[in-house]
């Protein structure tokens, strides 16, 4: 296994295991309402009826990138319901799942995890004019390297939220990307980070705003304990000629031990003028009379640090949609 050191900044670096070789890694998905077409990508390329999403689509070509296993997944205009992923990992595997979103569709997809090895994971989503779609997946490395990248093209009228978890006592690496392309596009990241014993959460969010009118929305809330580190970077991007268009993130951090590492870094790059922009990170150490003040109602420290785990994540999980939050609610 090749260990490489990632350097993000003056002290901010993270090892991260690189595998010398992968398998397949075995996606199925699943939908009781709504009708799609999931097939291997290579036998997709060879329909014409999905030549517009995938031939000389730059979004869906990964340079130099081999991998175990590629999909595509095709929803028709007009749908409406829930879609799950299932991707499962026996032995170290690479995988790519590419997902085209006709128009006027609306869509929550929940993606299913089952690594037993070291794993990276790679969704292309293009959601085309009038459609919505919720993503809501977690990513847990609690005993191998976890690497994901989930990104989004999105078009006119269109929106994509991404509602995540991530939890790690080893290494999470976790990009998320979108790219606002016509006017009326949108795009909401809402992300709960949580690490602990000496695991590590490495995360990046960007938004690129390629279209006049276009918004988006980071909302980041992470807990770092033990001797664990919280990495994060986020960046909105408001490119020239991207006029009347809106970016907002803000982050917040709680360290509930002295040992316990966080380094946040928001950034914006404004390349034009009229538009309306935001930005703010908060790290918010936890003191013994804040642990204290509950334990002295007679509750354990414990619960008392899982209470103030919970009311710091609260206003993220509240902004999720249902579906998110059935799945996210049972972990906290």
């Amino acid at each position: 296994m090749d260990i490489q050191v990632q350097k993000y900044g003056i002290g901010i670096i993270n090892t991260v295991e690189r595998m010398d070789s992968s398998g397949p890694l075995d996606c199925s998905v699943s939908s009781d309402s709504l009708q799609y077409d999931f097939l291997p990508l290579q036998e997709a390329k060879e329909k014409k009826k999905y030549a517009k999403f995938i031939k000389n689509n730059l979004f869906f070509y990964k340079e130099n990138m081999v991998c175990g296993s590629s999909y595509f997944l095709y929803v028709p205009p007009l749908q409406k319901g829930r879609l799950d992923i299932f991707l499962k990992a026996e032995f170290p595997a690479q995988g790519v799942l590419l997902l085209a979103i006709d128009k006027d569709t609306s869509i929550d997809i929940v993606e299913h995890s089952d690594f037993k090895a070291m794993a990276e994971v790679y969704v292309d989503i293009v959601a085309i004019s009038g459609s919505r779609v919720e993503y809501t997946k977690q990513v847990d490395a609690n005993e191998f390297q976890v690497q994901t990248s989930h990104r989004a093209k999105i078009m006119a009228e269109s929106s994509v939220t991404w509602n995540e978890y991530i939890k790690s006592t080893k290494n999470a690496l976790v990009n998320v990307e979108s790219y606002l392309e016509q006017p009326g596009a949108t795009s909401h990241t809402k992300s709960i980070i949580y690490s602990l014993k000496e695991g590590v959460c490495d995360v990046k969010h960007e938004v690129f705003h390629n279209s006049v009118m276009t918004n988006s929305h980071i909302s980041a809330a992470g807990i770092a304990k033990d001797e664990s580190k919280n990495i994060y970077r986020s960046c909105i991007d408001i490119k020239e000629g991207a006029k009347r268009s809106s970016g907002h993130q803000k982050a917040q951090f709680l360290q509930l031990s002295p040992k316990a590492e966080v380094d946040a870094v928001p950034a914006l790059q404004v390349e034009c003028h009229e538009v309306l922009c935001s930005h703010g990170v908060s790290i918010t150490r936890c003191k013994p009379e804040d642990i204290f003040y509950i334990t002295s109602r007679g509750i354990e420290s414990t619960q008392a640090e899982n209470i103030l785990e919970r009311a710091h994540v609260c206003s993220i999980i509240d902004s999720m949609n249902s579906t998110a939050q059935a799945e996210f609610d049972q972990l906290l």
